[in-house]
């Protein structure tokens, strides 16, 4: 694993910030050990909701940002996905209007999504 990418594996573990599905089968997944996911907001708009499913799955997992919590422009945000494959992103704004919806390919190694 690369260096960057492991620390960015242990800081989102120390966090708590893992991706969970919260009990269905269209979340991330709470997958301490997959690949890393981070999201980067390059745009001035405050991010507010993060949903991430498998590109398999037909509806969007839960917002992995939860009530209070937002990313801001030029921060980061990591968490862990369940396996490596295709997965299905989408970001909206605090009115939910759909900033950027995508689907990414993450290796063993993690991938990172950079918006806009």
């Amino acid at each position: 694993m690369r260096g960057w990418m492991k620390w960015l594996a242990v800081a989102a573990l120390a966090s708590g910030c893992i991706l969970s599905d919260g009990g269905t089968s269209s979340g991330g997944g709470g997958g301490a050990n997959g690949p890393p996911l981070v999201v980067r907001n390059n745009s001035s708009t405050k991010v507010c909701y993060i949903n991430v499913s498998s590109a398999a799955e037909s509806q969007w997992g839960p917002d992995q940002l939860g009530a209070q919590e937002t990313l801001d422009p030029g921060n980061t945000k990591g968490w862990n996905l369940t396996a490596a494959g295709d997965w299905d992103i989408r970001l909206q704004d605090c009115q939910r209007n759909t900033l950027v919806e995508r689907r990414i390919s993450v290796g063993a190694g993690g991938a990172e999504f950079t918006y806009p």
